[in-house]
């Protein structure tokens, strides 16, 4: 899978792409990188409208390839060095995503079959607005 991470994109159109891979998580975006199996705050969370031109250490970005079992710490860890960003994986939990600090070394594959479990039984199986900022508590 690749993920294209260009400097005339939003934190959102990257959302969205890394979330068409793994439909049962999300990614956010933050001023500083977390401590390893720390969370991140809320408070220093870039916004969706953010255009990557800023934020981006080489300022022209580029083109990651990750897979199913690429695990969350190699995968955040790739796009802080790589592109500078610091980027905090979520999974789905019920109605809400949380953040995976704990199993920062589970692959990306565990976390999304993780997250789809923890959907079953719920009104909504799919998460629906996995840009929503407010699912995050």
């Amino acid at each position: 899978m690749k993920i294209n991470i260009l400097a005339n994109m939003t934190v959102q159109d990257l959302k969205k792409q890394f979330h068409g891979y793994f439909p049962y998580l999300k990614i956010e975006f933050f001023e500083s990188a977390h401590p390893a199996s720390s969370g991140s705050n809320k408070a220093s969370m870039y916004d969706n409208a953010q255009n990557l031109s800023s934020l981006l250490k080489n300022k022209e970005g580029g083109v990651v390839e990750i897979d199913a079992m690429t695990t969350v710490n190699s995968f955040e860890q790739l796009i802080d060095e790589s592109f500078g960003l610091h980027v905090q994986v979520f999974r789905k939990s019920g109605d809400l995503y949380i953040e995976t600090t704990r199993t920062d070394d589970w692959t990306l594959g565990q976390q999304n079959a993780e997250g789809k479990l923890s959907c079953e039984g719920h009104q909504h199986e799919t998460p629906e607005d996995m840009t929503d900022r407010d699912q995050w508590e």
